[in-house]
């Protein structure tokens, strides 16, 4: 009887063991729900753009309309999705599908930095290479690109950052 007690506790240490054991790591950090919904508002932000959805794009867009304004002058400074509409149609911005978004950093209660990643058409990852006669090695290709989203006082979010530029 003595063994069998002492098998039973055996095993029963084993089992606690194991549910205490510590869960494998995904190299993601876990996010709170704030981080999570800043993340889902960058992603539709994205989106939207992408798929030419401009009206959900300027709402969620916090940044400045400055330099689309002028590289715009024709259009009236108050009609922000034509405006995001220009950037992405005309002016060299790249509303492109989304590859990956990472957190980057949060830098306070309210804002957090994202890293994403977007997708050429045919799906492979897209690559901003150097600009404007420069070269690899004064201007490195990049593949990830910062955004950041701020919450507002009512719980909704803003995107600060419009998509990567080629002139």
């Amino acid at each position: 009887m003595k063994r069998i007690l002492s098998w039973i506790g055996i095993i029963g240490f084993i089992f606690s063991l194991a549910a205490c054991a510590a869960q494998p790591e995904t190299g993601q950090p876990s996010q709170t729900g704030t981080e999570q919904a800043a993340q889902e508002a960058l992603s539709g932000y994205l989106d939207a753009l992408h798929n030419g959805r401009y009206d959900d794009a300027a709402g969620l867009y916090g940044g400045s309309y400055e330099v689309l304004q002028g590289y715009n002058p024709d259009i009236d400074p108050e009609d922000k999705p034509a405006l995001l509409e220009a950037a992405c149609t005309i002016n060299g911005f790249l509303c492109l599908e989304v590859k990956s978004i990472e957190p980057a950093e949060q830098v306070s209660e309210s804002e957090f930095v994202y890293t994403v990643q977007f997708a050429n058409a045919d799906g492979s990852l897209f690559e901003l290479g150097p600009c404007c006669g420069a070269d690899e090695t004064s201007m490195p290709p990049t593949t990830e690109f910062t955004f950041t989203v701020k919450q507002h006082d009512d719980g909704s979010y803003a995107i600060m950052d419009l998509p990567p530029y080629t002139p």
